[in-house]
């Protein structure tokens, strides 16, 4: 007797489901940091077996952020927003994750070319702005002309470079200087003096 076998070929689809990778950051990524320096996003996930990036979503004339390396650079002082993705592989979905990061003004840098002309009582102060004024905008000018216990002030807006200080003592010696404020007057600088660093003298 002959027996006859017959076969089929049976297909059946698995669907293997992929899973999410949740992205975190390091506690330093969320310290602030301070204008014309850098500082380091690093993004934490269970596993990488993707590329993961970098990028700003938000305010990039804040800060930059190298691709690669989550390396940042601090442009101006305010609030900027990086994101860090992990791009989908084959058991993963891409993630994604936000931080919202700070960066600090800093001082600004002294007024310069502080120049001065004097009359009889009178000392016309004029000076240029700072190269660099820290990250924020300057807000104010301080000019003072001490003499002893003597002192005499002009304090104008972020946008003029002149003050005429009225009142001074016929005969004495006055120093000339000239100080920076940003930030809406909380920071600073080191006083501009006269560029031959030296008293002026009111006649």
């Amino acid at each position: 007797d002959t027996t006859t076998y017959s076969s089929e070929t049976l297909n059946i689809d698995v669907q293997i489901n992929k899973a999410i990778r949740p992205l975190s950051w390091t506690d330093e990524t969320g310290d602030p940091w301070s204008y014309g320096s850098t500082h380091t996003a690093e993004a934490q996930a269970p596993s990488f077996d993707a590329e993961l990036s970098y990028s700003i979503l938000k305010t990039s004339d804040i800060c930059t952020v190298d691709e690669a390396t989550g390396e940042l650079t601090a442009l101006r002082a305010g609030v900027c927003v990086v994101q860090a993705k992990l791009a989908q592989s084959a058991n993963y979905f891409e993630s994604t994750s936000q931080k919202t990061l700070t960066v600090l003004p800093v001082t600004p840098e002294s007024p310069s070319d502080v120049q001065v002309s004097l009359s009889e009582t009178s000392a016309t102060v004029t000076w240029l702005s700072p190269t660099n004024d820290g990250g924020t905008a300057i807000s104010s000018y301080l000019v003072n002309l001490t003499s002893g216990d003597e002192i005499k002030t002009c304090r104008v807006a972020a946008d003029v470079f002149t003050c005429t200080v009225d009142g001074l003592t016929e005969g004495l010696d006055y120093s000339v200087e000239v100080i920076a404020y940003s930030d809406q007057d909380q920071l600073q600088s080191q006083p501009g003096v006269t560029n031959l660093g030296v008293p002026a003298k009111v006649i």
